[in-house]
């Protein structure tokens, strides 16, 4: 008795377009992983090419070819993946190993230069955001400096306020008693200059000689109003020029602040362009208003990007997988 089991025509006919569709797919995606390659081969070769001419002024084909070579020899490898899955299915245990063990080493080398591709992208879009980042950066340095600054500037000023002023006020009062003191002594040697002058009773050398020495003692009184003045004008400033000082730091920490603001603005604008940017938000939870880190937008980064490429990957292969099942059924032979 004949145990041959013959299958329905219109089921095989079935069968076999969906075997043709899904390995027709899987050789598209890999063809896409191919260009993909080969775009990023042509990128690196193409920044090596204008590092060469900027810094060198000419540049080396073999050197262009180095940068271009190994992406445009990942993307050929990537063509053996179809056979590669179509050799796992159909061969013996033995073989099975083997040819798995360099599918696994295929994917992960298609894998790492998927990425490279990615975070190229993300680079390139994001170059203003990093120029702004880094002036951000700047900034909060300066503005954690400038407040350290300002709390000694203000503990300083604030201990020694109250003592340094009393004593400058001190100095002031002394030395605008003592001008009195001399101004006053100064108009009585011009009276007596004058009385003496008007006296013709008294004998000329006595006469001359008098005036003279209070002449030389007005100059002298005179000389020190003047030093006095200047010493009590300089505590004036001095008195001034702590609370200055602090004011002058209150207005550069202001100003730096108002930058930190600015630039807290542009870094959130330029990352809502982005389409991780909401997804960053999420992850970590922030606020709006609240900007995402370096840190945190490159792990997220990483992880949309490995995502993405791991999709890219996996899915050719397991329609490849999925084809084979169809045609070949769970003995890895052709279905009669």
């Amino acid at each position: 008795m004949n145990n041959t089991i013959i299958e329905n025509p219109i089921i095989d006919k079935r069968r076999k377009h969906w075997v043709n569709f899904l390995l027709t797919l899987a050789w598209i995606l890999v063809v896409v992983e191919v260009l993909i390659s080969s775009m990023i081969g042509w990128s690196h070769g193409y920044q090596t090419y204008l590092y060469f001419e900027i810094n060198f002024e000419s540049f080396n084909y073999f050197d262009i070819m180095l940068a271009s070579l190994p992406f445009l020899i990942v993307g050929a490898v990537c063509l053996s993946v179809i056979p590669l899955c179509y050799r796992i299915y159909t061969r013996d245990i033995k073989f099975k190993i083997i040819f798995s063990v360099i599918l696994l080493a295929v994917t992960l080398i298609t894998f790492e230069t998927l990425i490279t591709g990615f975070e190229r992208n993300y680079i390139n879009s994001s170059k203003s955001i990093a120029i702004s980042e880094a002036k951000l950066e700047l900034v909060l340095e300066e503005i954690q400096f400038k407040e350290k600054l300002f709390e000694n500037v203000e503990k300083e000023f604030a201990d020694t306020e109250n003592e340094e002023e009393q004593n400058l006020d001190n100095t002031i009062k002394e030395n605008n008693a003592a001008i009195e003191v001399y101004r006053k002594n100064i108009r009585d040697r011009k009276d007596w200059i004058e009385a003496h002058r008007a006296d013709s009773s008294l004998i000329f050398y006595i006469r001359s000689n008098k005036i003279g020495q209070w002449e030389k003692e007005i100059k002298w009184l005179n000389n020190e109003i003047s030093r006095l003045i200047k010493i009590n004008s300089s505590c004036c400033v001095q008195i001034g020029s702590d609370g200055k000082k602090v004011e002058m730091e209150k207005n550069i920490l202001r100003g730096l602040k108002s930058q930190e603001s600015k630039l807290i603005h542009e870094i959130i604008s330029a990352y809502e362009n982005l389409p991780i940017y909401e997804l960053a938000k999420t992850w970590y939870n922030l606020e709006d208003g609240e900007i995402v880190t370096k840190k945190q937008m490159s792990t997220i980064a990483r992880f949309w990007f490995g995502s993405i490429a791991g999709f890219i990957l996996l899915i050719p292969i397991f329609l490849a997988f999925g084809a084979f099942r169809l045609k070949y059924g769970t003995s890895g032979k052709p279905k009669k």
